[in-house]
């Protein structure tokens, strides 16, 4: 995750072990969708839907389907999940109990700001991309979280569960999918959530041409290297074992390249390492270590 847009927020976001901010900007860009849509009431448990589902019976694996933007942006939702080969939006890879002072002072449900914040440490990024089938050194890109808390009438009552869902992101909509995205970053569809960049360094999908493939990876930088001009022997030397690890076989022995990247105004005593396509290629489509290890490099 087919996709109808893609959003490049979290494009200097490194490292979801390390870096907790990374999950955050990925709840910020939900609240950006959010906030697009307008501030909304919460979905009344009393309203519409037959076979209505508890907060407190909600369940990881389960998919959402939503037909208007009111139920789409809702704190709450208690409707029926469908299957995930259907077309849905989201898809639960988390519940959780909220911490006893979650609410307002005066004991009531948080409101839209507050539940983003506190979503902030409760879905939590490791926890994604272990859903998501994440291997050590893989990224986890384009994909957006999305926090449903009880409704009002199941917190008057005491009632605390809360779920975490993953979707696709895009620029102010909810993309629709048909299958699940558990485990798909072990699959050719997860090209679609992989951190490449194209010709120009632009942050892009694995899925679309590109030229370098973003690996997880926060390699200090000492003092007497300059993060602006990274020598090549050092990014060599610092990046070979984590590249050749997140291909599975030894760089060295292909014709693919090697590159240290520093972000000098964010995390300037760091750098990330990129696997680059062999000098002089075109553009590829598809992740570069999904390649190598199905043997078509």
């Amino acid at each position: 995750m087919a996709r109808t847009g893609y959003s490049t927020a979290s494009a200097t976001c490194l490292s979801w072990r390390r870096r907790p901010w990374c999950v955050a900007r990925i709840i910020a860009l939900a609240g950006a969708i959010l906030a697009i849509w307008g501030t909304v009431v919460a979905w009344d448990i009393q309203d519409p839907y037959e076979g209505a589902v508890r907060s407190d019976s909600q369940q990881v694996g389960t998919c959402h389907e939503f037909q208007t933007e009111f139920e789409a942006s809702s704190l709450s939702d208690v409707a029926p999940p469908v299957p995930c080969d259907q077309p849905h939006q989201t898809e639960t890879y988390l519940v959780g109990e909220l911490p006893e002072d979650a609410g307002t002072v005066d004991g009531e449900r948080p409101g839209r700001e507050a539940t983003v914040a506190l979503t902030r440490e409760l879905c939590d990024g490791s926890q994604l991309a272990a859903y998501l089938g994440a291997e050590y050194y893989d990224e986890h890109w384009f994909v957006a979280a999305w926090p449903r808390v009880p409704t009002p009438q199941e917190w008057a009552r005491g009632e605390r569960m809360y779920r975490c869902d993953v979707s696709p992101s895009a620029e102010g909509q909810l993309p629709t999918m048909a299958q699940s995205m558990k485990d798909i970053l072990r699959t050719r569809a997860g090209d679609d959530f992989r951190r490449c960049f194209d010709a120009v360094g632009v942050a892009v999908p694995c899925s679309r041409e590109h030229v370098a493939e973003s690996v997880r990876s926060w390699v200090p930088i000492p003092g007497d290297v300059d993060p602006a001009a990274i020598p090549q022997e050092w990014a060599e030397r610092s990046c070979t074992p984590i590249v050749s690890e997140f291909l599975g076989r030894d760089v060295r022995r292909t014709d693919y390249r090697i590159q240290a990247v520093a972000y000098p105004d964010v995390t300037p005593a760091v750098a990330q390492c990129r696997l680059l396509v062999p000098a002089g290629a075109q553009p590829i489509i598809g992740s570069l270590s999904t390649t190598i290890r199905e043997g078509e490099a």
